[in-house]
């Protein structure tokens, strides 16, 4: 009976396979009867395949038939690769929309780093003796000895941009990762590196060498602490969607959170390679900080300005209503 069944079909699976082959070289384009024939050949053995399961699920023809169905359904039914056009909607509308709408987010990320950022310059510029419990060792030495560890050479400037932007990116993806521990992690992260980052602030204006670290860090670190803010903003999400998902199963809450934060983290990349190349080669730059200052507020004013201005809709017409 099986053998029956093989012998009739055999002629068409196998063209199939060869147009299937055909379709998926790069070097062979169908033409449009071959193409026809494909989809035609295909609804055929779709039929076959549920003869086969029907009367031998457990035959090796009948796996080999499934196989041949699947492949020719992914060579019919694959979508085309995303056109440019769809990366620069994306660009111009959806990321800056993403931005605006996930301000409560990213409200309480930006409080969670930075209300213990000030509270950590404060209590060193108040007490440099707490510097102590707040920064290493080895750095609260430099620092007490009026040195910096952020000027490198010239010749080593391109090996940092590359250690920071690396540095960077791992900060950031662990904030955005410990969303998926109910967000805890992402709070500690955020939490942490304001107290670090805080400690040291506080340090160097306690010691003197304030002007330094702000003639440093102001050509990159608006944009910066700015990514590692999205970012956290992005692990709340996923948190809030685990411990509190609302009216929508958690699953699906998730997935949705998910995806918004796949995109706006994706978008803000491109922000935290340019503040890892302003870092690596700008920053530590010898001309004054009023200069690195001007170059710092411009690269904020750029990237807010994109954030918070760009893809909103026209204001409709007094009179007329929208859809």
């Amino acid at each position: 009976m099986i053998e029956r069944f093989v012998a009739r079909r055999r002629p068409r699976w196998e063209r199939l396979g060869t147009l299937l082959d055909r379709a998926a070289s790069p070097r062979n384009r169908l033409s449009v009867d071959e193409l026809d024939e494909l989809a035609r050949l295909y609804r055929l053995t779709t039929g076959d395949l549920a003869v086969a399961r029907r009367d031998f699920p457990g035959d090796r023809a009948t796996l080999f038939v499934n196989q041949l169905v699947t492949r020719a359904h992914g060579t019919l039914y694959r979508e085309a690769p995303a056109p440019l056009s769809r990366l620069w909607r994306f660009m111009l509308h959806e990321l800056p929309r993403e931005y605006r709408a996930s301000w409560p987010f990213l409200l309480a990320a930006f409080a969670l780093m930075f209300i213990p950022l000030f509270a950590a310059t404060l209590a060193v510029v108040v007490a440099p003796a707490n510097a102590e419990w707040l920064v290493s060792p080895a750095e609260l030495s430099e620092i007490k000895r009026g040195e910096t560890w952020f000027a490198s050479p010239e010749a080593m400037r391109s090996v940092m941009a590359s250690i920071i932007m690396t540095h960077n990116l791992q900060v950031t993806f662990l904030a955005l990762a410990g969303g998926m521990l109910a967000g805890v992690v992402t709070a500690l992260v955020l939490v942490f590196n304001g107290i670090s980052f805080g400690g040291i602030v506080g340090a160097m204006f306690a010691y003197g060498i304030g002007d330094q670290l702000f003639g440093f860090v102001s050509p990159h670190g608006f944009l910066e602490l700015s990514v590692i803010v999205i970012a956290g903003a992005c692990g709340l999400m996923l948190g809030k969607a685990i411990v509190w998902p609302g009216l929508p199963p958690r699953s699906v809450a998730l997935q949705a959170a998910g995806a918004r934060a796949i995109r706006l983290m994706f978008g803000s990349l491109l922000f935290l390679i340019i503040a890892g190349l302003f870092e690596g080669f700008v920053s530590p730059a010898e001309f004054p900080w009023p200069f690195k200052l001007a170059i710092g507020l411009c690269n904020a004013a750029i990237m807010y300005g994109y954030l918070l201005l760009v893809g909103r809709e026209p204001k409709a017409p007094r009179g007329i209503i929208r859809d």
